[in-house]
């Protein structure tokens, strides 16, 4: 229920849920599970700095996680020091995160993997390879999801800086 409000309803309505789970006995997986989604929950509010606190607090316990998590704590890690300008740190995570879903049907992972570096493409000034990234990432699923709608949007960002503006503003209005 917590991943499902996460991609849903949002981080703020999903720590409402985080918070009385976080003093339940509950199992290593599960655990490890719970532990992945205090850091992403606050890199998905913009809290950054406490978000990174919240990785490196996970890298030290060693849980174990399954495929998901463990592709969701990558792309948080990628995405994290993305926001904090550590761009090839970020490309090596959200790599790390692609290769943790190989043969497996995460689409989140996969998109968010490639929207992380589309992402840093695009601050990087590498356009053309942003783009490429972002509509992968925008498009590699029929229905509408969080990760289409993070990579939709940084899209016509892309879109409008190579002076493509009509399409920008197309999938701006799909995405509003």
């Amino acid at each position: 229920q917590l991943w499902a409000v996460t991609f849903t309803r949002g981080a703020t309505e999903a720590f409402r849920l985080l918070e009385p789970l976080e003093a339940a006995e509950l199992g290593a997986i599960e655990r490890g599970q719970l532990m992945v989604m205090r850091p992403l929950l606050l890199g998905m509010l913009d809290r950054i700095d406490e978000s990174y606190e919240a990785l490196q607090q996970v890298a030290a316990l060693q849980l174990p996680l399954d495929r998901f998590a463990q592709g969701i704590l990558a792309i948080s890690r990628a995405t994290v020091l993305m926001m904090l300008g550590r761009y090839s740190e970020a490309r090596q995570r959200a790599d790390e995160a692609r290769r943790s879903q190989e043969g497996a049907a995460s689409i989140i992972n996969q998109q968010w993997s490639e929207w992380s570096e589309g992402s840093v493409d695009l601050i990087q000034g590498r356009l053309q390879q942003a783009i490429v990234r972002l509509r992968l990432a925008a498009n590699g699923v029929g229905t509408a999801s969080s990760g289409t709608l993070l990579a939709g949007v940084v899209l016509a960002e892309a879109l409008y800086e190579n002076d493509q503006c009509e399409q920008a503003e197309r999938l701006l209005r799909v995405y509003v």
